[in-house]
């Protein structure tokens, strides 16, 4: 996955910061955290207005990881924060499978940060853009089972 190649016909502007000295490797299961990431960069992409800004982080506090996913898009109010994460839940109920939705996207990114041991967090305003942070473990020197806990 390359972020400017998906954010390319849209005409956004893709920033990536590495707030890193070396690097860094976190516990889990590469093909999950990979769709994980794909997800929330996609969902950015989609929402945010051609000629956008996104912007993706990359630090380390506390011994986890720290992502941080930003856009400049139509944000989400916050009547509707608390629901993203729910299976099947939209923003926009219009919205069907054909135009490229099923609400499941945040659910499985959810389930996938839990299955990791970590954490994640949004932050929105309406017509400003969304954030949103994945906290994850770094892998420990002594650490020797990479298996996290099963999806539900």
């Amino acid at each position: 996955m390359h972020a400017k190649t998906l954010a390319e016909p849209q005409k956004h502007f893709v920033r990536l910061r590495l707030q890193v000295q070396a690097e860094i490797r976190i516990w889990g299961d590469q093909i999950q955290l990979y769709r994980m990431l794909l997800n929330i960069i996609s969902n950015s992409i989609k929402y945010t207005q051609p000629g956008g800004i996104i912007e993706i982080s990359l630090e380390v506090e506390n011994e986890a990881a720290v992502i941080a996913i930003k856009d400049s898009g139509v944000g989400i109010s916050e009547e509707h924060l608390q629901q993203i994460f729910d299976r099947f839940y939209r923003v926009d109920a219009a919205r069907n499978r054909a135009d490229g939705g099923t609400g499941l996207g945040l659910s499985i990114v959810k389930a996938i940060v839990n299955a990791h041991g970590g954490n994640i967090n949004v932050d929105s305003v309406v017509d400003e853009g969304t954030t949103f942070t994945i906290t994850l473990p770094l892998k420990s020197n002594g650490q020797t089972d990479l298996s996290p806990e099963p999806l539900p």
